[in-house]
């Protein structure tokens, strides 16, 4: 009987464990902002820049007011220095999504993850001139070495309070009305909502968000404080 007690044991920690690395909200590790002021909802977008799309999506903002977060993967910035200058210039806010979003990001080393997110933090503040402190950690994914470079660092981890899946179902039929649904079932004070302006489709997908919003009676007029 012991050594089912310790099996059992055994994956409940590996179970919690997944849980608090997998789980951007649980601040077991680090503490991860997942909401914002009263009042308002925060767009944020993932993986750009990608040419093209986000022109498509910042003029969308533009003609609606609206002000977003982009996270930007470090080595995709080089030749499109001028949409990042955009961003910034129409009142948008810039933050680091590591250098090449691999997959073993959460997997590096400190000295590793270290030169990772400094090497995306000196293009983005080249461009902006001013410090760059907001980052988003690749597939939300927060561990021990992720915190303890984030504290090194100074960065401030935003996470989100609405995930859409927007990779998985924008472009599946039904897939547009199914994240509109759930934003709709889950918009709240403060909302920060994930999405990406790498997508076919995110632009269409960005007016009817944007329309829930104001109908709803939120506004997205200042990005993160």
């Amino acid at each position: 009987m012991l050594w089912i007690v310790l099996i059992i044991i055994v994956l409940t920690v590996t179970a919690f464990l997944v849980w608090a690395c997998a789980t951007i909200s649980s601040g077991v590790w680090l503490k991860a902002e997942c909401r914002g002021r009263s009042g308002r909802v925060y767009l944020t977008f993932d993986d750009g820049p990608e040419p093209g799309r986000t022109e498509e999506i910042l003029d969308i903002l533009a003609s609606r007011g609206a002000k977003a977060v982009f996270f930007l993967i470090g080595s995709r910035v080089g030749g499109n220095e001028a949409l990042v200058r955009r961003m910034l210039a129409e009142g948008h806010r810039v933050g680091i999504h590591s250098w090449s979003h691999s997959w073993d990001f959460p997997l590096m080393s400190v000295s590793g993850m270290t030169d990772d997110l400094s090497r995306s933090r000196r293009v983005l503040e080249d461009i902006a001139g001013e410090p760059v402190r907001l980052f988003r950690p690749p597939f939300g994914v927060v561990n021990p070495t992720v915190a303890n470079v984030v504290r090194r660092l100074g960065l401030r981890t935003i996470g989100w309070r609405i995930r859409t899946f927007d990779t998985s179902l924008l472009g599946k039929e039904g897939g547009m009305e199914r994240i509109l649904d759930k934003i709709d079932r889950n918009l709240e004070d403060g909302a920060i909502i994930l999405l990406h302006d790498r997508l076919e489709g995110s632009g269409e997908l960005l007016k009817g968000i944007l329309d829930l919003i104001r109908r709803r009676g939120y506004s997205c007029d200042r990005s993160l404080d």
